[in-house]
């Protein structure tokens, strides 16, 4: 019998199964792909994710393959700032939530981004979790979780010769993504659900000249789009737009990509007619939040298989490493006889759900694609001209402070209070500006 068993090795599962081996339990991690594998994915870590690998020394054989940001840039309407979070804010969440703040060797950790294939990120966490003592077994499918007594005590698979078999364990950690069926059927329980309300796809593209270029965000009326370098001397460049329009863009998904890519950044547009597309286009129609119930009897869910959000803010690798930290402390606490299995899993909970509400609904409304008003755009130049401000904003988009540390009537209006004269839109600006909403209301790019 195991102590835990792992479903799903992606980020959330394999970052489980390492820190619960590094303690000591005896874990089986299981997933259905044959690894290496790529997935649907933002690819983007953020500095908090980005510190969860360094204070698991993980980050040395990232950074040999995988370029580095050193800043943010957010472009909407053709306003922009440039910033990235405080390191002190980092240091102090990461305290406040785990008792660390600091990377292995205790030095202290940099504020930066990068941008990853998970056919590579997601091997280097399982071969981590293998090295520390974790079983691992890919091509698996699992049909279901055992439940005896009226908890998780295994789970249920079909053998090559297609018999049911049934692995014995302790306890079960749920972490195969967002259409997740065991999770489905272990929790009913929808906490949060916002109606699907955004299209998203993307590609690799070689041979781009990059130089100069704004990046990573651009957004302008209802669309976007995210750039930047990633590994093999790529880029990957992603657009969205409001999911009432997803299947009328999948219809000539190639030409209506580039469409929205002229739409939002001319300059790099052009840049790309000398470039490759090396993949084939991938992503979503429609993309949904949802939050169900995250534990259960002697089960909890982990990553976007207990809150699966869109990519509008790239924070799914960030929630999936942040919940397996919390839940393997939690178990270990348990497996320890420190805490009952109850009292273990309730505390992973609570921590699970810490300022989820508030971020939650920041993407909800992030995700509806709608047009942005004239206070946004004047909020937008405002922090253009104030760095700590705008680093503030880009650590509540990271998970690094609340939303309503940003999102609150005082701190808008002191951000407003402080922007002087030519910080405020001019009278063409707010005109042109007006037009474009006006023309593309109902309007799409490719037309």
């Amino acid at each position: 019998m195991y102590d835990v068993i792992i479903i799903g090795a992606r980020v959330a599962g394999a970052a489980t199964a390492l820190l619960l081996a590094k303690k000591g339990l005896q874990v089986l991690l299981v997933d259905k792909t044959a690894f290496p594998a790529d997935t649907v994915t933002t690819h983007l870590l953020q500095p908090r994710a980005l510190a969860y690998l360094y204070h698991w020394d993980l980050i040395n054989e990232l950074k040999e393959i995988t370029p580095v940001l050193n800043s943010f840039c957010y472009t909407r309407e053709d306003v922009s700032f440039t910033s990235a979070p405080s390191r002190l804010d980092l240091e102090k969440t990461l305290n406040q939530d785990h008792g660390w703040s600091t990377s292995h060797d205790g030095s202290p950790i940099p504020v930066e981004w990068r941008i990853i294939r998970r056919k590579l990120l997601d091997p280097l966490i399982v071969n981590a979790a293998i090295k520390a003592g974790a079983e691992f077994r890919d091509s698996f499918l699992v049909d279901s979780i055992f439940f005896e007594n009226n908890q998780a005590d295994g789970i249920i698979f079909t053998n090559p010769q297609g018999q049911k078999e049934i692995i014995k364990a302790k306890f079960v950690v749920i972490a195969n993504g967002r259409l997740s069926r065991l999770m489905h059927k272990a929790s009913s329980v929808i906490t949060y659900n916002h109606p699907k309300q955004e299209f998203c796809f993307y590609n690799y593209f070689s041979g781009v000249d990059s130089s100069g270029l704004k990046i990573p965000v651009h957004i302008r009326v209802k669309y976007g789009l995210a750039y930047g370098p990633t590994n093999e001397d790529k880029h990957i460049l992603s657009v969205w737009g409001p999911s009432a329009f997803g299947r009328q863009f999948y219809q000539d998904l190639e030409k209506n990509f580039y469409s929205i890519v002229r739409f939002c950044y001319p300059e790099l547009a052009d840049r790309l007619v000398e470039s490759k597309a090396e993949e084939q286009f991938k992503g979503m129609i429609a993309v949904s939040n949802t939050d169900r119930q995250a534990i259960g009897p002697h089960w909890l869910a982990v990553g976007d298989a207990a809150s699966c959000l869109s990519q509008s803010t790239a924070i799914g690798i960030t929630n999936a490493f942040r919940d397996a930290e919390f839940a393997a402390h939690y178990l270990a606490e348990a497996f320890a006889g420190h805490l009952s299995i109850e009292e273990a899993t309730e505390a992973y909970s609570v921590k699970h759900y810490q300022d989820l509400e508030g971020y939650f609904k920041f993407v909800c409304e992030t995700s509806e694609c709608n047009l942005a008003t004239q206070e946004q755009i004047a909020l937008l130049q405002a922090l253009s001209h104030n760095p700590e401000q705008a680093s503030h904003l880009l650590a509540v988009i990271g998970r690094i402070l609340p939303v309503a540390s940003f999102f609150n009537p005082d701190n808008i209006q002191q951000i407003m209070a402080n922007a002087n004269a030519d910080e405020t839109m001019s009278l063409a600006f707010i005109q042109n500006f007006s037009r474009l909403q006006s023309h593309y209301e109902n309007q799409q790019p490719w037309q």
